[in-house]
């Protein structure tokens, strides 16, 4: 009897301490994230040839012509962050109906700044995307020039075509 009441005590001891928990260390962390503002774009200036002669080909300068008929696209975002721009529509030819005209764009026609008169531009090639920096001020200048290529039979009327600049941020 005494054996049973042994192994009954060590059974309920063991049924009894096996529910019983020892406690752990732990600690706890917070996790956060700051969002920053979003990058916002606009088309300030459409990149104007003005009047154009069949066979004359005519240009559109992005640096000497800013304030004037170069395209421009005004950004603003995080200040100091670096953003990608692409041309993601950069049309061939602009259209009057059936009619186009040639247009092109060279190696060096895009260009940014942080002046918003179009000063101290850094060109790149319109057709690769490319990478840039906002001003302190959160800011950045995008302007275009190109080249327009009539013939000599050129049908007279107002040619137009869209020019589509997407940007976003790169994380660096």
């Amino acid at each position: 009897m005494k054996r049973c009441l042994f192994v009954f005590v060590v059974l309920s001891f063991v049924l009894l301490m096996g529910g019983v928990a020892f406690a752990q260390p732990e600690a706890s962390i917070t996790a956060t994230a700051t969002v920053l503002s979003p990058l916002s774009i606009s088309g300030d200036q459409n990149l104007n040839f003005g009047d154009v002669l069949p066979g004359v080909n005519s240009s559109v300068d992005k640096a000497t012509d800013a304030g004037t008929n170069a395209g421009k696209f005004s950004i603003s975002g995080n200040a100091s962050s670096e953003i990608n721009l692409e041309f993601t529509s950069l049309p061939s030819a602009l259209t009057n109906g059936a009619n186009s005209l040639t247009i092109s764009f060279s190696s060096t026609d895009a260009g940014h700044t942080t002046n918003s008169d179009g000063s101290s531009q850094t060109a790149f090639d319109p057709s690769a995307s490319t990478t840039a920096t906002l001003s302190t001020g959160g800011n950045l200048y995008v302007f275009l020039g190109g080249t327009v290529q009539p013939t000599h039979t050129q049908t007279a009327g107002t040619y137009t075509g869209t020019v589509t600049l997407q940007i976003y941020y790169t994380g660096n």
